[in-house]
């Protein structure tokens, strides 16, 4: 993805990351990405560019629709309830079983630069949807934490609740972080089973 569709992190933004001689290193996810110069993470939404942090320059937005509790497999919503469902493009997993694969399996977000909406047309369409309660599912949410705490921000002032849909490999300072916002984490949990999340995702059970 070009240089102009990214912007670059204030020095509030960059507490998630460390600065080394070798580059900087993201805290966001267990992967850790080291992000040298010219180069991003694995997920593609930081990139370093002339050795200072850049973020993708908004939310890549996959979908937003209304949905039902039923869908959803959240005690606390009551049959019938509506919900509206906002979806990301990227993923920092490549589980063999994607079902979401064509939104997952995303890192050159050029493919998708149409869909890269602000924060607050993301909000505005939340306030229209009718819905009180908002989901961010389908790829994986976290890895636009930067982008995704401001919105969070404001919608904790309007939402009744706000669920989040994760795979859950994400760091203990992210979860800091998003606990301050969040009503319920939807966590999938690929395998309960440390052989078999490592046969699908090729990474260690331990970080869940």
């Amino acid at each position: 993805m070009t240089n102009d569709s990214y912007r670059s992190l204030s020095s509030e933004e960059t507490k998630f990351f460390a600065e080394k001689e070798i580059g900087f290193i993201c805290n966001i996810c267990y992967h850790r990405c080291v992000l040298k110069k010219g180069r991003t993470g694995l997920c593609g939404v930081f990139r370093n560019i002339n050795d200072h942090l850049h973020t993708l320059r908004g939310l890549p937005i996959s979908v937003e629709e209304v949905n039902c509790a039923e869908n959803v497999n959240v005690q606390f919503l009551d049959p019938g309830d509506k919900i509206w469902v906002v979806g990301f493009w990227g993923c920092n997993l490549k589980c063999k079983h994607c079902i979401n694969f064509r939104k997952s399996y995303v890192n050159d977000f050029n493919r998708v630069k149409d869909s890269i909406k602000d924060q607050s047309a993301v909000e505005a369409n939340f306030l229209n949807s009718g819905c009180d309660t908002i989901l961010f599912s389908v790829a994986e949410p976290t890895i636009h934490l930067i982008e995704l705490i401001p919105l969070l921000q404001e919608l904790r002032k309007k939402a009744k609740r706000i669920i989040l849909g994760t795979n859950g490999y994400f760091t203990q300072d992210a979860l800091n972080e998003l606990v301050k916002y969040i009503d319920c984490f939807r966590i999938d949990v690929k395998s309960f089973d440390e052989k078999g999340y490592k046969l699908i995702t090729d990474l260690s059970l331990i970080h869940i």
